[in-house]
């Protein structure tokens, strides 16, 4: 019985060792205590970062290159034309061989004199008289080829198939220098309008497609520019290839004076 009792007291001592713990836990805790302080502060202050400035997307240009819409390639000049037939002939000319339309006839003049003679029974005597006239003769000589009419008629049509190569060729050649001029005018339009989207586009009353339709525009036109120049090139060594090399260089500043 009375171990029973001592049990009793060891439960009631650990059951009021427990209450004061708990009450000593449950106390308010002071902010100022420099412990807890210590564990708050950070050991170094805090860096301060700026929101970044990100711009928003900007679609570029075709050529990339800086553009102001406003100042506009002038238009075509009408005035500027390229002399055609004067090309034709100087091409003409200035092939090495001869033309087979006109007759090949070579001229050659000569003089000679014709002393008088006097002879008698024993002896010949030539008497020179200086001043007698019947005693010179002059003459001019026409040589001309013997051609038949087969050959003349084939000389011909090998040069009336290079006379009609060669026009065809200026006419390829005026054709593409009309086609750069006009594809040089309508780029300068669409650049200047391409620059003009990008402006309303970053100003937002303007949607992306504007600019990007007028990018494809230049795309295209920049594409029958290159196939402009690249037929006026081919045009150009296509005539001058025709000529002696002593003449062209001549025939091929006189044709690019033309085309610019």
């Amino acid at each position: 019985m009375r171990l029973n009792n001592n049990k009793a007291l060891v439960l009631v001592g650990l059951l009021l060792c427990s209450t004061v713990h708990a009450i000593e836990f449950q106390s308010p805790i002071k902010l100022d205590d420099p412990v807890i302080l210590k564990q708050v502060e950070p050991d170094k202050k805090l860096v301060e970062h700026k929101p970044p400035n990100i711009m928003p997307y900007q679609i570029p240009t075709f050529t990339g290159a800086p553009v102001d819409y406003k100042q506009i390639k002038p238009a075509i000049d009408a005035k500027k034309k390229i002399n055609g037939d004067a090309i034709f002939q100087i091409i003409n000319k200035c092939y090495p061989l001869k033309s087979g339309f006109g007759l090949e006839v070579n001229l050659r003049g000569g003089i000679n004199y014709k002393p008088p003679t006097s002879s008698s029974s024993s002896t010949s005597t030539t008497v020179v008289q200086t001043y007698d006239s019947q005693s010179y003769y002059a003459g001019i000589v026409a040589n001309m080829p013997l051609y038949s009419d087969i050959e003349i008629d084939k000389d011909r049509k090998v040069e009336y198939q290079r006379r009609e190569q060669t026009a065809m060729t200026i006419k390829e050649m005026l054709t593409a220098v009309a086609a750069k001029r006009r594809a040089e005018r309508m780029m300068g339009l669409y650049l200047s309008l391409e620059k003009r989207a990008q402006a309303r586009i970053e100003t937002g009353v303007a949607p992306v497609e504007e600019q990007i339709g007028y990018l494809e525009k230049v795309a295209t036109t920049q594409g029958e520019l290159d196939a402009a120049e690249a037929s006026i090139e081919g045009s150009r060594l296509a005539l001058i290839g025709q000529c002696r090399p002593e003449v062209l260089d001549e025939v091929n500043n006189y044709i690019l004076s033309e085309i610019q």
